[in-house]
């Protein structure tokens, strides 16, 4: 017997549990959760600051979140053998 949402013991693990963990320093108090769709196109520096750019200008978590995709997105589809499967990212600014 199952209840809905639990998966028997007998499936592979669908995805990995350890995270990928960069802490910058930065003036503004941001964080960034992201899939790995992101962390594979560009590095934790290059998504810092364009996500600090958005914020700077007076965007917002969401607007940055958003940014950050599109710019994934777009990097993707221009390199060799892109994929912009699984991108997604979650801004958080603490004040």
């Amino acid at each position: 017997m199952h209840v809905a949402g639990e998966l028997p013991d007998t499936l592979p693990h669908l995805a990995c549990a350890v995270p990928a963990v960069h802490v910058l320093s930065v003036l503004l108090h941001v964080q960034i959760l992201a899939s790995d769709g992101v962390w594979d196109v560009m590095d934790p520096r290059e998504a810092a600051n364009r996500v600090m750019d958005v914020i700077s200008a007076g965007g917002t978590a969401e607007e940055a979140a958003r940014q950050l995709v599109h710019d994934t997105v777009m990097l993707s589809e221009c390199s060799p053998g892109g994929d912009t499967d699984n991108t997604t990212a979650l801004v958080l600014v603490f004040e």
